[in-house]
């Protein structure tokens, strides 16, 4: 995926997993804007995972075999932690 097709990477963050919607489509919506080329592009490589593993990676139940991955993914994190979830 093209890491500076945004109306693409938008479209990727539609999982398909509630939960992972509620972590990933507020963190593109906020924040995507923010970020330097290469987290763009890492966030894009991110999403080319399966549901299952990015779940547990945002959740911190696994870490990423791809040790790229590990900074994007405490970037959601910690954006996810500024959120009010008490609204969901």
């Amino acid at each position: 995926m093209n890491s500076t097709n945004k109306a693409r990477i938008h479209w990727a963050c539609y999982r398909g997993m509630r939960e992972l919607d509620l972590l990933i489509i507020p963190f593109f919506n906020d924040n995507f804007h923010l970020l330097n080329k290469r987290d763009k592009r890492l966030f894009s490589e991110l999403l080319e995972n399966n549901d299952p593993d990015l779940f547990s990676w945002l959740m911190n139940y696994k870490q990423p075999d791809d040790a790229r991955f590990k900074r994007i993914i405490s970037i959601i994190r910690d954006s996810n932690k500024k959120r009010d979830f008490s609204r969901l």
